[in-house]
């Protein structure tokens, strides 16, 4: 009897004992709990805009977040004149979204050379579609290399012609969501289009003399107006005032004194140039303007796409600033 329940105990001890050894092999480790950890590039600059951002934009839709309590808005709109500055320029990327998020309405648009741009795309699509876009221009957008480089050091704007067509997604000026005035010049004077084709109208609203290529529309070859009208907003008024009569007049300004930076190659030393010249032209005719928003960017030079990030967030404590003295005012 004894030996039976020996050998009973032995078997048990045989069943259970590798069930344990195993248990033992395989302790709990603690570690992440969920999904491994995302593997793939970072990704830089905002979010793509959604399918619904990057047609026509209803402008009765909310222009952004509700603002703090006991903000008051302006009262009317503002038709807004972005002046000329290359690389500069995108200091209104910041200047837009504030106006946005504080709910500020733009009624209008006047562009001078990238100003035209930007305006034309944020008034073609989305402030989100325009943020996505201005993320990937760069130096080499604007001035790609001459095809024969022996001849001529002229950039042809065939980048940008294509960067044109791919962010504009409304080819009809007239047909945007709010009116916008293109200002280019010509042998004749001072071009004001409110109508055609967008891609050409901002193409030819950005050619310089000796940088990049003048662009040749509706017969007549086209450059930068910032040279000689870098804020048309007295002819602007008298060319089309049904535009410039929408709201007050707010004119942006980054060009500042024109030379004030370091220039790193020969192009940025000729356009630190030709801005002086634009600056003494500027401080003239920004007295037309009701209001002027001027963005301080000494120090960045105008092919400097590299700052788009700081001048984007001097365009928004520019914002800050004006609205907070209107606030005074009032």
């Amino acid at each position: 009897m004894n030996r039976l329940r020996l050998t009973i105990g032995l078997l048990v001890v045989l069943l259970v004992a590798p069930a344990c050894a195993q248990r033992k092999v395989q302790p709990d480790i603690p570690g992440p709990v969920g999904p491994a950890p995302h593997s793939g590039p970072e990704s830089v600059g905002p979010p793509a805009p959604s399918q619904s951002e990057q047609g026509s934009v209803s402008p009765d839709a909310p222009p952004g977040p509700v603002p703090e309590p006991g903000y008051v808005p302006p009262r009317d709109g503002y038709v807004l004149v972005l002046g000329p500055g290359l690389a500069r320029t995108m200091a209104y990327l910041g200047v837009l979204r504030e106006l946005e998020e504080r709910h500020v309405t733009v009624r209008a648009i006047l562009g001078i050379e990238m100003g035209a741009m930007i305006g034309g795309i944020w008034a073609a699509s989305s402030l989100n579609s325009l943020e996505w876009e201005m993320h990937k221009f760069k130096r080499d957008t604007l001035l790609d290399v001459p095809l024969f480089k022996l001849r001529s050091r002229v950039a042809e704007g065939r980048r940008l012609r294509s960067f044109l067509d791919s962010a504009l997604k409304i080819q009809a000026l007239d047909k945007m969501r709010v009116p916008v005035l293109v200002a280019s010049a010509s042998d004749a004077g001072l071009i004001l289009d409110g109508r055609g084709q967008a891609v050409d109208v901002i193409r030819g609203a950005m050619g310089i003399p000796g940088v990049l290529r003048s662009y040749s529309w509706e017969g007549k070859d086209r450059t930068t107006a910032a040279l000689e009208f870098p804020f048309p907003v007295a002819e602007a008024r008298s060319a089309d005032p049904g535009t410039m009569n929408l709201g007050k007049v707010l004119c942006v300004d980054v060009i500042g004194r024109g030379g004030d930076y370091t220039p790193q190659d020969e192009i940025e030393e000729q356009l630190g140039g030709l801005m002086k010249a634009a600056s003494a032209l500027a401080r003239q005719q920004l007295r037309e303007c009701d209001e002027v928003l001027a963005i301080p960017a000494e120090g960045v030079g105008y092919l400097d796409f590299g700052a788009k990030a700081d001048l984007i967030y001097r365009g928004r404590v520019a914002v800050q600033k004006w609205l907070g003295t209107n606030q005074e005012k009032k």
